[in-house]
C-alpha cells in the first residue's frame, strides 16, 4: 500500500501541473482567440502523465513514509474510479467494435474512388477501410489497428463529388495525423486523472482541436482543387443534413455542432498572419516555461529531500 500511495503522491503532483496548464492554455486562447497547434496540444497531455521535479529529487522516497498519513482511504477511492473507468471504457470500445462489424462494407464506386484519391492526396500508402454506418455523424474515423472511415449513406448520397472530397479528406487526414492513437491515449489519461475536471476539459479541447488541424491539412493538401469557400460550404451543408436527420432521430451531428462549426469557419476564413503566427509560437513557449517553473517549484517542497533536510543544522539551548 505504501508504494500505491507514492504513485498516488505523483499523480496528485503532475495532475497539478497539467490543471495549471489547461487553466493558461484556455484563458490564452479565449483571449487572444487562437487554436493551439496539436504539439502544444500533446504537451498539454504530456503534462498529466510526465512528473518534472527539480534536480536532486527523489520522487518515490527511500524514507518509511513519504505521503501523509490519511492518504490511503483516498488512494482507495482513487484505485476505485480508475477500475469504474476502465471497465466503462471497456464495454465501449466492445460495443463500438461491434457495431463496426455490423456494418456494411462501402460498395458505392463513386464514394471509393474519390477516398482513392483523398489518400493519394494525403500521402497514404494504404486506404482506409469505408463503411455504411448508422452514427449521429455523417463521416467519422475510427480505428486504431484497422483504420476505417464510417460514413452516413443516406447523407453520402446527397453530396456532390466536391463535397465528398472535403469530407473524405477530412477523415483521411483524422488517420494520417494519429488523432484517433492520439484520443485514446488522451482517454486513459483521464482515466488516471478523473479526479480532475481540468483533464476532461483538456480532452474536450484535444478533440476540437484535432477538428481544426484536419481541417488546415486538409485544405492544404487540396490547395488548388479546393477553396477554403466550398469547405465551409460542405461543413454548412452537413449541419443542414443533420438537422433534417435530428427530426427522426434522438441526436443530431455532434462533431460539427454549430458552435464548434463556426469556430471552425472563422478559423478558415481569417487566417493568422505570420507575425501573429510567430507571436501565438511565442506564448505558447511561455506558457510552457510558467509550467515546467510551477513543477519545479511545487516539486521542491513535496519530494525527498524535504527542504527541512536541506537546510543548515539547528540548534537548541537549554
Amino acid at each position: 500500500m505504501l508504494m500505491i500511495g507514492d504513485i498516488f503522491y505523483i499523480m496528485l503532483f503532475v495532475t497539478t501541473a497539467g490543471g495549471v496548464l489547461t487553466v493558461l492554455s484556455l484563458a490564452a486562447s479565449r483571449t487572444l482567440r487562437f487554436m493551439p497547434p496539436l504539439w502544444f496540444s500533446i504537451c498539454r497531455m504530456a503534462a498529466y502523465i510526465i512528473p518534472l521535479p527539480a534536480p536532486g529529487l527523489y520522487l518515490i522516497s527511500p524514507e518509511e513514509h513519504s505521503w501523509v498519513h490519511g492518504y490511503d482511504n483516498v488512494c482507495i477511492l482513487w484505485l476505485w474510479g480508475i477500475l469504474f473507468f476502465t471497465l466503462y471504457d471497456a464495454a465501449r470500445t466492445l460495443l463500438a467494435r461491434r457495431a463496426i462489424r455490423n456494418y456494411r462494407v462501402c460498395d458505392d464506386e463513386r464514394i471509393k474512388e474519390i477516398c482513392a484519391r483523398c489518400v493519394g492526396f494525403a500521402g497514404m500508402k494504404k486506404m482506409p477501410s469505408i463503411y455504411f454506418g448508422t452514427l449521429a455523424d455523417p463521416a467519422c474515423a475510427a480505428g486504431v489497428l484497422h483504420p476505417a472511415v464510417i460514413l452516413n449513406e443516406a447523407a453520402m448520397g446527397q453530396l456532390t463529388d466536391m463535397e465528398l472530397t472535403a469530407v473524405l479528406s477530412h477523415e483521411v487526414m483524422h488517420l494520417k495525423r494519429k488523432h484517433i492513437i492520439w484520443g485514446r491515449v488522451y482517454d486513459y489519461i483521464c482515466i488516471l486523472n478523473w479526479m480532475n475536471p481540468l483533464a476532461w476539459i483538456a480532452k474536450k479541447e484535444f478533440d476540437v482541436e484535432c477538428e481544426i488541424d484536419c481541417d488546415a491539412r486538409a485544405l492544404a493538401c487540396l490547395e488548388g482543387r479546393l477553396t477554403s469557400a466550398d469547405y465551409a460550404n460542405t461543413m454548412l451543408r452537413l449541419l443542414r443534413l443533420s438537422a433534417e436527420q435530428a427530426d427522426s432521430q434522438a441526436e443530431g451531428l455532434h462533431a460539427l455542432g454549430f458552435l464548434l462549426a463556426k469556430r471552425r469557419i472563422e478559423l478558415m476564413i481569417h487566417k493568422p498572419a505570420k507575425v501573429r503566427k510567430m507571436m501565438i509560437v511565442f506564448v505558447l513557449a511561455i506558457l510552457l516555461a510558467l509550467t515546467i517553473l510551477f513543477s519545479l517549484s511545487l516539486s521542491r517542497g513535496h519530494f525527498f529531500p524535504y527542504p527541512a533536510y536541506q537546510g543548515a543544522p539547528e540548534y537548541y539551548c537549554t
